[in-house]
């Protein structure tokens, strides 16, 4: 028994390592997300490349999410009163993640020049951010890229409860106001008010990180996907675990049944 809240991290198999790890998911997933305050999941099949085999893509896969796990737990861990807009702490990233059930992270990132300016493609349109547009959009775009990206758990972003934002790395690259509207596109898209951002600055950095957490998501077509697998895998070793149960006794009994077993 622990009173500070206990997280876990999960990871789905894909479909094609076939149905008896499917039943083995679906049912796991289900004494897991009982078990701890909430369930982190990563989805293989969201990950894995195109004609890549789960061995091929393994040690990027295992990158990606400890990427994601580490920047969003780290924040708060240095004393950064004197540097930071808008503190994150633990206390926020813990509130987020208390409503239970399963939950997702978005990430990217991008690299910051000499001058404390974000290099990075952030536009939908393709054009250059450079051009003049302010750091308070392009903040905004790094948290949109985020969230349209691939998340851990391919997930319905307007499912979630609550969400959280915290943008790490350089602090001259943080924007006050850009962080405070891509809070507000945020609400916008996950449809609830339970939004909340943050900085955690590392000073140093060459490069600023945008993770959004999305809490408590119900709308995720791969774990319907995994529990329908996982069915039609039960109701297969069930059948096989019948018919071969049949063919010992076949085996082992004579035609006409004339003998009897040595008590």
């Amino acid at each position: 028994m622990y009173d500070e809240p206990v997280y876990g991290v999960a990871v789905l198999p894909g479909k094609y390592e076939g149905g008896r790890p499917a039943l083995n998911a679906a049912r796991s997933l289900q004494s897991f997300v009982e078990k701890v305050d909430n369930l982190v999941v990563f989805d293989n099949d969201a990950w894995r490349a195109r004609e890549q085999t789960i061995e091929e893509g393994y040690e990027e896969m295992n990158e990606e999410l400890a990427t994601r796990i580490v920047t969003l737990l780290a924040a708060g861990e240095r004393d950064i009163s004197e540097i930071a807009e808008n503190a994150m702490d633990s206390s926020d990233i813990m509130r987020t993640l208390d409503t239970g059930g399963i939950s997702s992270i978005g990430y990217a990132k991008t690299q910051v020049n000499e001058h404390g300016g974000i290099l990075g493609r952030f536009r939908e349109d393709g054009s250059d951010p450079t051009d003049g547009a302010g750091d308070a959009a392009k903040i905004k775009g790094i948290v949109r890229r985020a969230v349209n990206s691939r998340l851990t758990l391919p997930c319905e972003v307007s499912s979630a409860e609550r969400a959280l934002i915290v943008l790490s790395g350089a602090p001259e690259a943080f924007s006050r106001k850009g962080l405070e509207e891509a809070r507000r596109w945020l609400e916008r898209e996950a449809d609830t008010v339970e939004v909340l951002a943050g900085d955690d600055p590392r000073e140093g950095s060459t490069a600023i990180a945008a993770v959004v957490l999305l809490s408590n998501v119900t709308e995720t077509p791969r774990i319907d996907e995994i529990q329908s697998q996982a069915v039609d895998a039960q109701d297969k070793i069930r059948e096989q675990e019948s018919v071969r149960e049949e063919e010992i006794q076949d085996l082992i009994t004579d035609d006409d049944d004339e003998l009897d077993p040595v008590i």
